[in-house]
């Protein structure tokens, strides 16, 4: 009779048992189809007609004229900018994210001269190059580079050179390209300066000013533009750097009756690698 009832209780049992595990199981599975991930959609990229612009305006009444010529930033609370201004204390300014202040080179940057200031270019925030040039006591120029390490600013001097320095490019902390007049194109490779130039047929008052480069896998793209003496005439170049041989891809010859110009002053690479 206890066999019979031990018999009959574990069949009863093994009946819950089974219930119970279907049970789950339809749990699991109705959860696991609830929660079903929704496909991602994808972020629309805008066209830069549909952005929301901002506009700052710099000013400093010590200076009456602030012309902001180069903008470089590593991200949006750390943007520099600079150009020419009246004043050489308010030629260089400093965004950080919320408003524009100017850097004094001799009291916020400690360096012991003051240059006027072209460009500015970088790689890091704690890799920023900036461009210009002094003038002597004769009144002729020399290249003014100063850089950021992330401690302190540096300051480039290549007294040896009679040049202005029109722009700077980044293209690691061992090679930072310049440019200018004189034809000059020089590079620093971590450790020292060197200095070549792009010669082309000159009068003793012309002058060939390169106002741009880019380096784009490891050929230099540059922008120049000399006038031509005794004329209104100007000629545009645009010149190819590779493995030490210069092309001139373009030029334009510029007049009052010609000003059509087939490329702009200054060049830009995107994030891809682009020349624009």
């Amino acid at each position: 009779m206890k066999n019979e009832k031990l018999k009959k209780k574990r069949k009863v049992m093994k009946h819950i048992s089974q219930r119970a595990i279907a049970i789950i199981i339809y749990i699991f599975i109705s959860i696991s189809c609830n929660n079903t991930t929704a496909p991602i959609e994808k972020e629309e990229i805008k066209s830069p007609r549909d952005y929301s612009w901002s506009f700052d305006t710099v000013y400093k009444a010590t200076s009456f004229q602030t012309l902001m010529s180069s903008i470089w930033g590593s991200d949006e609370s750390n943007v520099y900018m600079c150009g020419w201004a009246s004043s050489l204390n308010v030629n260089l300014w400093h965004y950080d994210g919320e408003k524009w202040e100017p850097l004094t080179q001799r009291e916020d940057l400690g360096l012991a001269h003051r240059g006027i200031l072209s460009a500015v270019d970088g790689s890091t925030a704690n890799n920023v190059w900036i461009g210009g040039y002094r003038s002597r006591k004769d009144g002729s120029k020399f290249p003014f580079i100063i850089n950021y390490n992330g401690t302190k600013w540096n300051m480039h001097e290549l007294k040896e050179i009679t040049s202005r320095i029109f722009d700077v490019f980044v293209e690691s902390e061992e090679r930072v390209w310049i440019c200018g007049s004189n034809g000059i194109v020089a590079n620093y490779n971590g450790i020292k300066w060197e200095v070549d130039t792009i010669k082309i047929d000159v009068k003793n008052n012309e002058d060939l000013q390169l106002s741009s480069i880019i380096v784009i896998d490891g050929i230099k793209y540059l922008r120049g533009i000399k006038k031509i003496e005794g004329s209104s005439e100007f000629h545009n170049y645009f010149y190819k750097i590779k493995d030490d041989i210069i092309t001139l891809l373009k030029k334009d010859v510029i007049t009052s009756g010609n000003p059509k110009k087939h490329f702009g002053d200054y060049f830009h690479r995107s994030k891809n690698n682009n020349l624009y």
